[in-house]
Order: structure tokens, then sequence, then C-alpha cells
């Protein structure tokens, strides 16, 4: 539950203001006449993922939760010029309502127009969370041909299994990366694992042993955040791995890649896992994606010793594992301009440009919203915002950070999450229009 609730902060202000840079990285004002959309769903919500259709509309999915912190998935769709999709669920809205919990995490769009989202759906009797998924059709209701009405719930242990990425092959087959528990001595570990589903929702048996890969664990808190199919078929996955229990302070970056059956690929890393450890002391890797040379680029933070100040970090590596020590320096790139910078998704344009996208700010409050983007060899883009970043701050003196990123064919930028005063955030970006 921790990337849930982790910046779902509260309203401290009230003054509306926009901050944003001239040119590329500048709001894109026909947007919903402000170059953002906001919406209010009742208590306290958040966006995790924004997807943009073939059609350019954008569909965002997240929780809303209630007064006494019940989550209820959503899942909504914006026209693109920013308003509401009337034609897809209930003005636009489509809310996952169930005797559980419900958080959504991931979007993909089907060939054929339907919408998969991936989640958790937390058992209100045992409150251990499952993996969930749910397949929408494209005016926004169940589609049933898939799992039981439209949705699937699974439990692939008796204790927590989460969805924290999703991606979905060629054939259809469905891809999960995040965690699943194991019991060692009178601890339960989260390990990371890759999961697969057929492509009408039931679990593939003929991936890793009935279903899943794991990675196991030797401390408690590991994730799996994201994942990618590459064009061969092998899967990478990455988020942080914890080597001991030391008070939670030695999370490396934990970059992952199987084969198309679920073994664990040997010439990736050791025994297809790569850690790396920036610092020495908390590192997380929160988005991916993969360059058309094959590389595998993700971004997160760091955190300074001493100050334990964030620091962005975003790491470049190479087919086979090793960091690519062409990008940045030794293979990674840091930003360090406030006690809070952070990364929580990334997207490679056509280009080979990066963009990353997160928070920038103080540990508690204020944070602004912020878009970075680095040219292909880990150099900031200086043509982008102020020296490569672009931020953006709705309420004074508040707390704002971006979750997920997408990129429209015209090479705007599409960035959602969370904003103060408990109200979800969609934001279109102008980076640069094609002829």
């Amino acid at each position: 539950m921790t990337r849930i609730f982790l910046f779902a902060l509260h309203l401290i202000g009230f003054s509306s203001k926009l901050l944003h840079a001239q040119g590329e990285g500048a709001p894109d004002l026909s947007f919903n006449s402000a170059g953002y959309w906001v919406k209010d769903f009742g208590f306290n919500d958040n966006l995790n993922a924004v997807l943009i259709q073939s059609d350019n509309k954008i569909v965002v999915t997240g929780v809303a939760l209630s007064s006494a912190f019940q989550g209820e998935l959503i899942v909504v769709r914006l026209n693109p010029d920013g308003t509401p999709d009337a034609s897809f669920g209930t003005g636009g809205v489509f809310t996952y309502t169930s005797p559980a919990e419900s958080y959504g995490y991931e979007i993909h769009e089907m060939p054929t127009g339907e919408l998969l989202i991936g989640g958790i759906s937390i058992s209100l009797n045992t409150g251990y969370a499952d993996v969930l998924l749910l397949r929408l059709k494209a005016n926004g209701t169940l589609d049933t041909d898939f799992g039981n009405g439209g949705t699937v719930i699974h439990s692939f242990t008796n204790f927590d299994d989460f969805l924290q990425g999703m991606d979905v092959q060629a054939d259809g087959k469905i891809v999960v990366s995040g965690t699943v528990s194991d019991i060692s001595g009178f601890d339960i570990f989260n390990t990371p694992a890759i999961m697969r589903f057929t492509a009408d929702g039931e679990v593939d048996t003929s991936f890793g042993t009935d279903g899943v890969t794991r990675f196991p664990a030797v401390a408690i808190d590991n994730e799996m955040n994201s994942c990618r199919v590459l064009p061969d078929g092998k899967i990478v996955a990455s988020g942080h791995y914890m080597n001991t229990f030391t008070g939670a302070t030695d999370f490396d970056i934990l970059v992952v890649k199987v084969d198309e059956q679920g073994t664990p690929d040997a010439g990736f890393g050791t025994e297809g896992k790569v850690t790396t450890a920036i610092y020495g002391g908390i590192d997380d890797a929160f988005g991916i994606d993969i360059d058309t040379d094959g590389s595998i680029v993700v971004g997160g933070f760091t955190t300074q010793p001493v100050t334990l100040s964030f620091d962005l970090a975003i790491l470049r590596y190479t087919p086979n594992g090793e960091l690519d020590t062409n990008f940045g320096e030794n293979g990674f790139v840091l930003y360090d301009n406030t006690p809070y910078d952070v990364c929580n998704d990334l997207v490679i344009q056509p280009d080979g440009k990066i963009v990353a996208v997160g928070g920038t700010g103080d540990f508690l409050f204020p944070k602004k919203f912020a878009v970075w983007r680095y040219l292909s060899d880990g150099s900031a883009d200086t043509s982008f915002g102020t020296d490569g970043l672009a931020t953006l701050e709705i309420f004074q003196d508040s707390n704002h950070e971006f979750n997920g990123v997408a990129l429209q064919g015209d090479g705007k930028i599409v960035a959602a999450r969370i904003f103060t005063n408990e109200q979800v955030f969609a934001g279109k970006v102008l980076v640069s229009k094609q002829d």
C-alpha cells in the first residue's frame, strides 16, 4: 500500500498559481483552456497511470478514497481537448464498485479497442491484496467475455499479492510485475515476481512455476514497479530489492529479465537479476522504457548520505544488464536541486530523448509538478523548460506530483497524478508539434 499513499498529501493552501517555462515544456493552453483538467471525486483521490489511445483520447486510472479510506478503482477518459468523454462510462468515468477495496495501477489498449486495467483488490475479510484485472469495452462498461463478468481477482498466495506493473504480449497474454508473499521463519517477504495470464484472464501455468517467476528475497521489503515486453518476447521489470534488514535503508534498484517461458535470462546480470546501489542508502525505480537498441532505461530516486536528500536517478542498462557507461556518468544521471527530486515514471521519445515526470520541492511541502527532459546521452535538454526542467504549480505552497506519463503522436506529453485538495489531476505539457 506504500505506493498508493506515498504522495497523497492534503490541502494546505488555496491560492491558485501556475508556474512554467515558455516554449517547449509550457502547458498546452488548448487543453481544457488551462493546460490541465482536474476533478474532485470526494475525499482523497489519486491517479497512477495514463494512456493515449490510438484516437488520441486520454485514459487515466487510479483510486477514489472514501472518508473511511476505502479505495474504489476509477477510470477516466478525456477527449483530446481535455473535456470528459461523455461516451465513456458515466460522464467520462468508470467506477469499479465491489465488496472489496480496489486500486488501479496500469492501463493497456487492446488491438480491438478494449481497455485492460491492472490493479489490486483488497479483501475486506482478510485485509490482504490480490491481483486485479478488468477489461472494459470502448464505451466504458465491463467486457463480460473476460474473466468473471469482466474481472479477474486472483490470489497466488495466502497473503499479499501485488500488481504494480503490466504489459501485454503480441499474442494477447497479460504480463504482470509485482510481488507475491513468501514465508521465511516468522516473516512474510514481499518477493519480486513476474506473473502471466492468458488473453481471457486465466493464469498461464506454462509460465514460470504455476504462472509465476519469483526472484527470491532475502529481506522483507521488495517491489517490482514496472515491466515491459521486449520485441523478442523476453520480459524486463524494475523496482527495488532489499539486501538486508537494516531499518529500511538498504534498498537497491532492481532490474530483472526473463524469457518467454518465465525462465530468468542467464545472459542478464546474475541469474537474470541486476541490483544497483548508488550511495548505499535507499534506491528505487518506478518507471521503465526500452530504447530502440534494446537498452533498458529506468527512473526513480536515490538518497544522499547524511542529508537523506531525495535525488532523481535515471539509469541506462545494456541488453545484458550492464550499466551503459556512454550514458550520463558511469551509466546514470542524478538531479539534485531541492531536498526532494523524484522521478515516478518516464518515457523515451522517438528521437531518443528521455522524459521523466515526478515532483520537486521540500521533503514535506511545498512540491511542484516536475517534468525533466534529457538527451539520449543523459545530458539535460536545455531547449526544454529551464535547463531541462519544467514545473507546474496549481495551489501555492502546496504539494503536487506527477505519477504517470505518456506521449501523443504529435510529441505532446500527458502526465497525471494527484495534487493537494484530494483531487485528481491530468495535465498536458507542450513539447513540440510535428508537421
